[in-house]
């Protein structure tokens, strides 16, 4: 990562910017059912704010992920 000479804050932005997209467009809505779903996991939006994505999801963990790398962004700046 060093010979790309990008900075490690820009880095860090990217890398979060694109988790959080990630984490946004996973969401769908069928005309039948109330709630948005989880298109990996087919969990709604409510059963994922009280337990988190379903196993096996890809998404499961990318809050965490992104609040790992916001963390190491901070301590970048300061």
């Amino acid at each position: 990562m060093k010979a790309n000479h990008v900075p490690r804050t820009e880095r860090l932005r990217v890398r979060i910017l694109k988790l959080e997209y990630r984490l946004d467009e996973c969401w769908t809505r069928e005309p039948d059912r109330f709630y948005q779903f989880c298109r990996h996991c087919g969990q709604t939006v409510i059963t994922v704010n009280t337990t988190g994505h379903g196993k096996g999801c890809m998404l499961r963990g990318t809050p965490k992920e992104i609040s790992y790398y916001k963390r190491l962004l901070a301590e970048c700046v300061t």
